[in-house]
């Protein structure tokens, strides 16, 4: 009987050990980072860079997107001709057409891609967003034939649908401005798929 009951413990035992190693080693998958925007410009032929610093106007410029998967944004991307501090960044939900988050960042260096780390926002798949910054330090990208382009473009799991731009400083979502021969700005993010 003692043999018996020995034998069910190890037997039990190693059932029970066997299963939380399968479940140490089921580790959920890791999915990298991912920057639309110069995919976007290269599909868009968006070469020839027109640089503007203070204008005698501020814009709201930008542009839509949706994500093809469940994500969240993790960090901003922004790149401005000039040093600009307290630089608005708005996330817009296009459905309603208003902020879903708004940050300040102060960019210290021109003409260099700067990441600006935020609290992630989850996405929701195939919904509309707009990402847009307001300045007058900004960058006009074109086609060299300035001709227009055919939205939307997929880069990775991000379609980019349409460029935005808005004059004025106010926080206002640029419903005027869908521009198909160029993009205004250097606004982006960096996007994380989640399950």
């Amino acid at each position: 009987m003692k043999n018996s009951i020995l034998i069910l413990l190890l037997l039990v035992s190693t059932a029970f050990n066997s299963c939380s190693s399968d479940e140490e080693m089921q580790t959920p998958p890791f999915f990298q980072q991912e920057n639309p925007l110069s995919g976007y410009l290269a599909a868009a032929n968006f070469t020839d860079k027109i640089t503007y610093t203070d204008d005698n106007n501020n814009y709201e410029m930008g542009y839509m997107f949706t994500p093809k998967v469940k994500g969240k944004i993790n960090a901003l991307v922004i790149n401005t001709p000039d040093v600009v501090t307290a630089l608005r960044v708005t996330i817009w939900d296009v459905a309603t057409q208003l902020p879903i988050r708004t940050e300040s960042v102060s960019v210290a260096i021109a003409n260099t891609n700067t990441t600006f780390p935020i609290a992630p926002l989850l996405l929701q798949k195939d919904k509309g967003y707009a990402i847009t910054m307001n300045t007058s330090d900004y960058y006009c990208w074109k086609q060299p034939n300035q001709s227009a382009v055919d939205y939307p473009f997929m880069v990775g799991n991000i379609s980019v649908d349409f460029a935005l731009i808005n004059m004025g400083p106010t926080q206002i979502y640029p419903t005027d401005g869908k521009t198909v021969n160029a993009y205004f700005g250097n606004v982006s993010f960096k996007f994380q798929r989640t399950l």
